[in-house]
């Protein structure tokens, strides 16, 4: 698989205004201007870009891919170039196109009125689904890159054609129920499509598993679907559930041998 072959991912969990939610913007209209179909998948925090003022800057992007009003100068001059370059060669790449996904049940929990199109409320199964096609995933989220680590929320991978594995990195810590429910249902989003999955907490994120509320985890390690991994010392938890805990290279050594990385 070459790199124009490839689609794009985008996982947005960041709230509007915020600098990850900027940077999604920003790599989302790249790479749609050098052809590539793109998939902007919003979770968490990250469905609130559908509403409001951030709603019509992504929908700007679908106006674009139709020849609407909306972009600017740069954006347009490269869509009419992709035109006149697929008239000299059929075989050209298409002009890219964007496909804006909004979590149902994260949108639920923040709003009562379904969000408008282009938006297209959906599961996390439609999540998952994209990453069985060709494509570079990209989380957007609301951890930091981990210190003296390239890997972090803005990372970008590209997953080959035989993947190895998917690592969900949790890197923030939980500030309500609904981050704790919301990572979870990632992770069990993962097992209940019976993907090779590891859920890596790191840093701030180690506090998932701690109190009580971890509990939840434990119905993740207790059946064997997915391994909980957590960077540095032995968390204490009284949920239960098995974590295993790694040195700084095994962490890395662990995000370089993932077939597909997504930081949350």
């Amino acid at each position: 698989m070459t790199e124009a072959d490839a689609g794009f991912l985008a996982l947005v969990r960041s709230p509007p205004g915020s600098a990850a939610a900027n940077r999604a913007l920003e790599a989302v209209s790249r790479h749609q201007r050098e052809g590539r179909h793109c998939v902007v998948f919003f979770h968490g925090p990250g469905v609130d870009q559908a509403a409001g003022r951030p709603a019509g800057d992504w929908a700007a992007l679908t106006d674009r891919r139709h020849g609407q009003a909306g972009g600017d100068i740069h954006d347009r001059f490269n869509a009419d170039r992709a035109d006149a370059q697929r008239e000299k060669d059929p075989a050209a790449p298409p002009r890219g196109d964007s496909q804006l996904l909004v979590c149902n049940t994260s949108w639920r929990r923040r709003h009562e009125v379904a969000p408008l199109a282009p938006f297209v409320p959906t599961s996390l199964v439609a999540l998952f689904s994209a990453l069985d096609r060709p494509v570079c995933a990209q989380g957007f989220g609301l951890g930091a890159a981990p210190s003296g680590s390239i890997h972090g929320s803005a990372l970008e991978r590209r997953v080959p054609e035989r993947q190895r594995g998917l690592l969900i990195e949790v890197g923030f810590a939980p500030t309500g129920r609904h981050d704790r429910i919301e990572t979870l249902e990632l992770a069990l989003g993962a097992a209940a499509l019976e993907l090779d999955a590891r859920v890596l907490f790191h840093g701030p994120g180690r506090s998932h598993l701690e109190g009580s509320q971890a509990s939840a985890w434990r119905q993740l390690t207790d059946f064997g679907f997915i391994d909980l991994l957590a960077d540095g010392s032995a968390v204490e938890t009284d949920s239960g559930a098995r974590v295993q805990c790694l040195e700084a290279s095994e962490v890395e050594h662990l995000r370089t041998q993932a077939g597909i990385l997504l930081a949350l």
